[in-house]
């Protein structure tokens, strides 16, 4: 399967911090917990622009990633959830399907 040799060309090894949303009855509060699932990413190209909304002093970088589809289970909520590779921590901005058969784009800054 072409997607086996691509993961194991390139592939590294990432962590997907999954933000879970829930209310706590006790404390009539909205609660957030991070649960951590260990998953192989290939990193796709970088792109670093300069941020309009720190009147372009500051720059922000948004990169892509391809992970197996299948990683990626049907409960999996990439809301508010978070990429770490490596020491770089990414925000998942976008999920999209990939033109590849079996491989999900995340789309992160």
């Amino acid at each position: 399967m072409p997607t086996n040799i691509l993961f194991a060309d390139w592939g590294q090894p990432a962590t997907l911090l999954e933000t879970i949303t829930y209310y706590d009855p006790d404390t009539g509060q909205v609660e957030q917990s991070e649960v951590e699932v260990a998953i192989d990413v290939v990193s796709g190209p970088g792109r670093t622009s300069l941020n309009p909304e720190t009147t372009a002093t500051r720059e922000q970088q948004a990169h892509v990633f391809l992970v197996r589809t299948d990683a990626l289970t049907s409960d999996t909520s990439l809301v508010h959830s978070h990429l770490k590779v490596g020491e770089r921590k990414f925000r998942i901005i976008n999920i999209e399907s990939s033109p590849l058969s079996g491989l999900t784009l995340l789309h992160c800054e």
